[in-house]
């Protein structure tokens, strides 16, 4: 049965699920207790986690944007594309390799993206009208058995079949 926003507090022990990438980047930008304590269950083997390469991906490429614009090396007008011109504002962050090699080492299963993915991927976003990395993500769920997943991402509480649990206490950084 498909619940809009369960808790993370809700997850029980046990449970293999999910994890978007928002759930890192509130943990880490230290905007949420709830994704913070979530992680550390599991870093400590209450709850396994799992995510894809492209999540990973994107968490990565957030926090660097995150930091350079936190450490006032770039404003928020096209930040990206302020980074690409300027490598060496890329050398001084280190912030953003920590943290992503951090996910790494709380046991995070980091799954593959592999070529069925991408169709099935494409079948979901016609159905459900996901955008392409969500519809990517839901299959390597469907692929791998999991029916859990925690995101602020409202697009999956329409989801047949899925435990969407999300966390309640986001604060907006400044």
């Amino acid at each position: 049965m498909n619940q809009i926003y369960l808790k993370l507090e809700e997850i029980e022990n046990g449970t293999t699920l999910c994890i978007d990438a928002n759930i890192f980047v509130y943990h880490f930008l230290g905007m949420s207790h709830s994704c913070h304590d979530l992680l550390k269950r599991c870093a400590s083997r209450f709850v396994q986690g799992v995510t894809s390469i492209t999540v990973l991906h994107e968490v990565t490429h957030r926090l660097m944007v995150s930091e350079a614009l936190e450490k006032g090396f770039i404003s928020r007008l096209k930040p990206v594309q302020q980074l690409d011109e300027n490598p060496e504002i890329v050398k001084r962050l280190h912030l953003y390799r920590e943290r992503t090699l951090a996910i790494l080492a709380m046991g995070i299963e980091v799954a593959p993206i592999v070529s069925r993915d991408i169709v099935r991927g494409l079948e979901l976003s016609k159905s459900y009208g996901l955008l392409t990395l969500d519809s990517i993500l839901l299959a390597v769920m469907e692929r791998l058995g999991i029916s859990h997943i925690v995101t602020a991402d409202k697009a999956f509480s329409n989801i047949q079949g899925i435990n969407h649990y999300s966390p309640t206490d986001i604060r907006v950084s400044q």
